[in-house]
């Protein structure tokens, strides 16, 4: 007998699923997602996030992971089993979580790749739930092959980020947003309070561990014009959020900022990549990164929602 139970806890019994979706990953982008699925689920009975299991006779079959916030809700991890990958499934699990996020949430950002439905069922199952495909790219660093192709541009500070410098930070956010899911649906239709809230969840550890040490506020004469945000990514930091106000923007201080994140990780040798992962579209932002030498490894469909 199918049947939805809600998940409050992980305690492994979720292995075999997981397992599942990471080998799918890995034999269509061959590239290991392991770390950064794992993380979804840690500490999940301490954090906002919420979770549904597909239950065949007891064993997990399908599963689906999200938190909401005032007024976006962010789905983390979706994954069916291929026996159970049908339409009444997907429908089964996606309209009950959809149901208990608030049926008319405005904004929706879905941030995993679905597996075991064809490319046209996929978009057209979640345009049935007025969701729009994008893409989104990760990008990689090896630490060690890093090398300068140019020197950096002078005269920016660089200090720790500081909870209360958020809501300045938001306005910077609201206009340009690099990296991370925010951009996935563009600043329209996103209010300040929702880049506020999207901030504090990376410091609360929403996203995996947070790295203060590797966090960074950047100035300019004394003018806070940028923004670094890294999480835990195992042996490797994931870049989760990085920004610059748009003033800023044609001075090179994106080159500068991100040769500082990096310079640090290597004289600390704590850590040994870097990943982040930013919206195709964002043109400007792939150039910077392939500038930096960082190297374009998946490109992941994933999907959103603004309800206007």
């Amino acid at each position: 007998m199918v049947n939805l139970r809600r998940l409050s806890k992980f305690e492994g019994e979720l292995d075999d699923l997981i397992e599942d979706y990471c080998s799918l990953f890995q034999n269509k982008y061959k590239y290991s997602i392991r770390y950064q699925i794992t993380n979804i689920f840690t500490d999940l009975h301490d954090s906002r996030k919420e979770g549904f299991v597909l239950l065949d006779d007891g064993d997990p079959v399908g599963i689906i992971i999200y938190h909401v916030d005032h007024s976006v809700g962010v789905i983390h991890f979706f994954h069916l089993k291929q026996r159970y990958a049908q339409i009444t499934a997907f429908k089964t699990i996606f309209q009950y979580t959809l149901k208990k996020i608030k049926q008319n949430l405005p904004k929706i950002v879905f941030l995993t790749e679905i597996f075991n439905f064809g490319p046209k069922q996929r978009r057209t199952l979640m345009a049935q739930f007025d969701f729009e495909e994008k893409h989104r790219d990760l990008y990689h660093l090896d630490i060690q092959r890093y090398r300068q192709n140019r020197e950096p541009q002078e005269g920016l500070d660089f200090k720790g980020v500081e909870y209360e410098n958020l809501e300045k930070l938001s306005e910077i956010t609201y206009f340009s947003f690099a990296g991370s899911m925010e951009l996935e649906v563009y600043p329209v239709g996103f209010e300040r309070d929702d880049f506020v809230q999207q901030l504090q969840n990376t410091i609360n550890g929403l996203y995996g561990r947070f790295l203060p040490d590797y966090s960074m506020e950047i100035y300019h004469e004394e003018e806070l014009v940028g923004m670094i945000l890294s999480v835990s990514g195992g042996d490797g930091i994931e870049l989760h959020q990085f920004l610059l106000a748009p003033r800023s923007w044609g001075k090179g201080y994106g080159y500068a900022m991100l040769d500082k994140f990096i310079q640090i990780i290597r004289d600390r040798k704590e850590y040994f990549s870097v990943t982040t992962m930013i919206s195709h579209d964002n043109l400007k932002v792939r150039r910077l990164l392939e500038n930096m030498g960082l190297k374009k490894m998946v490109e992941i469909p994933v999907f959103t929602r603004i309800l206007k």
